[in-house]
């Protein structure tokens, strides 16, 4: 099954279906708990673009960190209780650059295909969402869809993503009516009739930075985790990542004294806005908020509530007073 993709937010047959694309030709590398850019429709019934965790987590999970579900198979997604309801209300399409099938080996190993189309169009994975509540804190998730693999998956794995026909999508999102078994008929196996290329993706390099040997960030799990400025769950930065964004902030600062001596209208933060978009997948709009997605600035998670506490020298939690456990 697929467990990694990649996104290009803005091609033009992409913005020509749906409008409120991210405008932007970064490529975004999403695994399982990182975020991703989903379409979906509003409560107005208009199409809009979401950044969303990918995973679903437990039912009555206090903490999303760690998500339970992955994946849906299109033979009982209408069945399980699980499912169920996402199939019927929280439908959405996930639309990427390339995708990945991991073959496991006698070894125990895995390894990794990437899947790609020669026409460079876009492919539509089917995905269902639902919203993840704890009292104040909201969380979008989704997950995909998976059908049985069409030949040439079949060569490394028995499952593959749904992948919807540009004729379905509009009744997959539910802006035309159709019974649910016509809608649960769309997600069939997709035959990509020889225009997909499968290619083993070379194995992860490390590379060395002022701050040691690490990977690079776009193959690490992005931390969500809640932002007392935002309220509500954001991904943050480590560290090594924190220290390359910072310059691109600071730059911008100074460059906004400049522009307001010259009288020219500021705009600043894109930079480091991009950085942090390549790095996470979720778009924030605020520069000034990236000075407070940084883990580092967080104490322990709260033992009562399990938000974390405003700052490592906190005494008590903000949000419901529970005495700190650190001395």
């Amino acid at each position: 099954m697929c467990g990694k993709f990649t996104q290009m937010a803005s091609w033009q047959d992409v913005q020509a279906f749906s409008q409120p694309l991210v405008e932007t030709d970064s490529e975004v590398v999403s695994t399982p708990m990182r975020v991703a850019n989903i379409i979906r429709l509003n409560e107005a019934g208009e199409r809009e673009v979401v950044p969303m965790r990918w995973g679903f987590a437990a039912k009555g999970d206090e903490n999303p960190s760690r998500p339970k579900h992955m994946h849906a198979r299109s033979e009982t997604i209408d069945r399980l209780p699980t499912f169920a309801n996402a199939f019927v209300h929280g439908r959405g399409i996930l639309v990427v650059h390339t995708f990945n099938e991991g073959e496991e080996l006698p070894n125990g190993k895995t390894k990794q295909w990437v899947i790609t189309p020669k026409d460079r169009k876009p492919i539509a994975i089917a995905v269902i969402c639902e919203k993840w509540t704890n009292g104040d804190e909201t969380l979008d998730t989704f997950i995909q869809v998976t059908t049985p693999a069409n030949a040439l998956i079949a060569k490394s794995t028995d499952r593959m993503p749904a992948i919807l026909q540009p004729e379905d999508w509009a009744m997959w999102l539910g802006e035309t009516d159709a019974p649910l078994a016509e809608v649960k008929d769309a997600l069939r196996t997709f035959e990509e009739g020889g225009n997909w290329a499968m290619t083993e993706q070379a194995p992860a390099r490390k590379s060395k930075s002022s701050n040691g040997n690490r990977k690079r960030a776009c193959s690490k799990m992005v931390k969500m985790l809640y932002c007392w400025r935002c309220k509500t769950n954001i991904p943050m930065l480590e560290e090594a990542e924190w220290e390359e964004m910072r310059p691109l902030l600071s730059k911008e600062i100074k460059l906004l004294k400049g522009r307001e001596l010259l009288g020219e209208p500021p705009k600043i933060g894109k930079a480091a806005l991009d950085y942090y978009f390549r790095l996470t997948g979720f778009q924030e709009t605020n520069p000034n908020a990236l000075w407070h997605h940084r883990t580092a600035l967080y104490g322990t998670p709260c033992s009562s509530c399990g938000k974390p506490l405003r700052s490592s020298r906190a005494k008590f939690c903000a949000e419901c007073g529970e005495l700190s456990s650190k001395p």
